[in-house]
């Protein structure tokens, strides 16, 4: 396995600053297409490849397949790339792993804004010396201009992160994540009778994990999510 920190992939040209797509970098691994952020890694197709934030599941990675990440670059702290063998607790996967982890809690108040074809913002920070909070998202406002611009496409897209921990004792933490993410995209065709419209793609996914954390006094690290 490897690992590509924060600073690593925002130094990185080519990649837009999105954590998911650094892997691109990486020996044995092959987009379908050039700037397409869907891969072939050693052979196995994009669709046996396991993507993972902070151990969960992104059953839907890129906005309207393949725009920018349902989860944002200030959210993320590292991303480890399981190329080949990877851990049990990941689930059956033929092909590769990729998980990133989230940014720990700042000690004081931080936050992010972003302006391109979407807008987006997170802010993170202490609301006293055992509780932390952090809420962010994205919302493609230049959706509305497209449509209006080219009247026979309908596209949107949005996502939202949230995150509230509490420090129980030293070393010992609960804490609730949620993030989300929807997509719309569909074209209207002149018919005979009539506009006809077509969904390509209308989805949504929404994740909850509630996670107990502990270290322990020989070392280790016991985890309950």
């Amino acid at each position: 396995s490897s690992t590509l920190r924060r600073r690593d992939i925002r130094e990185m040209p080519g990649v837009l600053a999105d954590p998911y797509r650094a892997i691109e970098i990486k020996p044995g691994v092959t987009p379908t297409a050039s700037g397409f952020p869907y891969f072939f890694i050693r052979g196995a197709p994009p669709a046996n490849i396991g993507y993972f934030f902070d151990g969960v599941q992104v059953p839907l990675l890129f906005h309207v397949g393949g725009g920018p990440s349902v989860i944002p670059a200030p959210l993320v702290q590292k991303v480890t790339f399981h190329p080949g063998p990877y851990p049990a607790s990941y689930g059956r996967f033929a092909g590769a792993i990729i998980d990133a982890s989230s940014t720990p809690p700042p000690l004081e108040w931080k936050g992010e804004a972003g302006l391109r074809l979407d807008v987006g913002a997170l802010v993170q920070g202490p609301v006293n010396d055992k509780l932390d909070v952090l809420v962010g998202g994205h919302y493609a406002y230049a959706a509305t201009v497209v449509s209006a611009l080219i009247p026979n496409v309908g596209v949107g897209y949005g996502d939202y992160q949230a995150r509230i921990g509490y420090n129980i004792a030293p070393g010992e933490r609960l804490s609730l994540l949620t993030f989300g993410s929807f997509d719309y995209l569909a074209v209207v065709e002149d018919a005979a009778e009539g506009k006809v419209k077509t969904t390509l793609l209308d989805a949504d996914f929404h994740r909850a994990d509630l996670r107990y954390d502990k270290d322990l006094d020989s070392g280790g690290h016991f985890q309950a999510a």
